[in-house]
Order: structure tokens, then sequence, then C-alpha cells
């Protein structure tokens, strides 16, 4: 039987709880316990973190995103370098805003048209985190992205290095799916061996968690409108350590942590619970 503890904060609270509601019920955890700050355990066999929670955990125990991937999933500036920086990942073109002032008043206008559509606008994310679509940005801002001419959107489950499910964001009728947000759209489930997320997006899902170090993540990643005579594009996003969970996915991470667990313990258990291939919605933290 295992000890575990999950760590989450008020930003991941809502899918943090229900993580938590989840791993009390299931009868291969003999204690679960969950920290919301810097609250110290003595001990316990497993330590998880969710979402933005950087608690201490104890020594000798089995770490579940360890405070270092959880504070590069955290800082959007510094997940976007790391995104840029790894083999096999492509991100959108972006810039830091803090670079701008470097950029000679004679070239500034041909340097910012480089991320701007056809509207001239680009998305802006703020040192909060959030994203919009604006034509203008300040020292407030962390970074502008370049729209991608997107067909399709995407968030790509993974944990320890495989792809355990996905979902398709879908805009609801009227609105323009610009920034997909679990406000303006409903999620439909794929099947990961017959979906447009092909298997380099799947495998470039998996390279982005990893880039961060992340056990498991949640990966948006687009797709670009298909140019004829060429291949298509994928894009990842953004990586979440506390993506939202629908009843499926719940009970497929619950299911991933204790497989997780027996790998390293080296125990083989098959006893995971059967999951259900019915399409459910399934949002954004």
């Amino acid at each position: 039987m295992t000890d575990i503890v999950i760590c989450y904060t008020g930003k991941s609270c809502v899918t943090g709880k229900a993580l938590f509601e989840k791993l009390k019920m299931d009868a291969r955890f003999r204690k679960v316990r969950k920290v919301l700050k810097n609250k110290r355990i003595r001990s316990t066999d497993v330590f998880l973190r969710w979402g933005n929670a950087s608690s201490d955990n104890p020594e000798g125990c089995i770490e579940i995103n360890n405070v270092d991937a959880i504070i590069n999933a955290s800082s959007k500036k510094r997940m976007i370098r790391l995104l840029n920086d790894a083999e096999g990942v492509t991100v959108p073109p972006f810039f830091f805003t803090r670079n701008v002032e470097s950029i000679p008043d004679e070239e500034y206008n041909d340097f910012i048209a480089q991320y701007q559509d056809e509207e001239g606008n680009f998305f802006v994310r703020d040192n909060e985190g959030k994203v919009r679509y604006d034509n203008d940005f300040g020292f407030l801002d962390s970074y502008v992205m370049k729209p991608i001419d997107k067909v399709r959107e995407y968030r790509v489950h993974v944990f320890d290095g495989e792809v355990i499910a996905i979902y398709e964001k879908i805009p609801n009728e009227g609105e323009s799916g610009l920034v997909r947000k679990d406000i303006n759209c409903k999620f439909s489930r794929c099947n990961p061996s017959n979906t447009r997320c092909n298997d380099g997006a799947q495998q470039m899902c998996i390279d982005a968690v990893n880039a961060l170090g992340l056990t498991f993540g949640g990966v948006d990643i687009i797709r670009k409108r298909k140019v004829k005579g060429e291949e298509f594009e994928f894009f990842v996003t953004e990586v979440n350590s506390s993506p939202a969970l629908n009843t499926n996915t719940i009970q497929t991470y619950v299911d991933r942590v204790v497989r997780f667990i027996n790998k390293i313990r080296g125990v083989t258990d098959d006893s995971e619970h059967t999951e259900s291939n019915d399409i459910e919605s399934g949002g954004d933290t």
C-alpha cells in the first residue's frame, strides 16, 4: 500500500481537489493527503505536484513533477524559451518584449511586421500568463507570438513519455476561436491511433513535456492550414502542469500515477481501471 501527498495551489485548486478526491477513493492508496501551501510533510511514499505548487517534499520519496520542472512550466517566459530550444519541438515565431528596446528605430516597423497577422495583430502573453489578441504590447507583457493560420487545435495529455489522451478544441458557435479556452470551446475526445493530430505531432508533445522536465503535462498544439504541396505543420503553444480533467481523464491520471510508482519500484501491476471511450468535454485551467 502507498501513501501519497498531492500538492496544489489556488490557481490549480479545481482540478487539484478533484484529483485528490479521486485518489482518496482508490483502494491502491493507504493514505492520501493534500498540501495547499508550504506546509511541510515529514514523510510520504509519493509527492505529486499539481500546477505551480512548489512545496518541499520529504527526502527519499517518489516525486511526480519535481520543483525545477514546475518552475519551468509556471514561468511562461522560461517555458517558451525551453520549448524553443528543445530538439523536436516547434513553436510559433515569438519575441520577448524586453528585447524590443535594442531594435533600431529605422528597423522597428519591419521587425514588428514579421509577427503580425493580416489584421495587424498578434498574441500577447502578459506577466500573469494571460493571453490576448492585440495590436499593441507594453512593459507589463512577457512576450509576443505570431498568430498561426490554424485549422485545428488540440490538448494532448502526456504522462511519463506516453500520450494518454487527446482532445480537440472546437470553438463554440459564434466564437472566432482565436484563443481557445473552456469558456468559448467544447472539447471532443480523439482516438490517439486515428486522429489528425498525427504520430509526429504526438511525439512533439512528448518532447515538449520532456523539455520542461515534467513527468506529465497537458500540451496545447495547433495544426497550420495546409499549403498545397507542403507537409502538415504543427506548433506547440503551451504546456500546462495542471490540465483540466474530465471523468475519463481523471481516472486515467490516477491509473498512470499507480503505474509510474510501480515502474520506479520495479513492480508489475496490471490492476488498472477500464477506461470509457465516450467523447466527453475537458477544458483548460
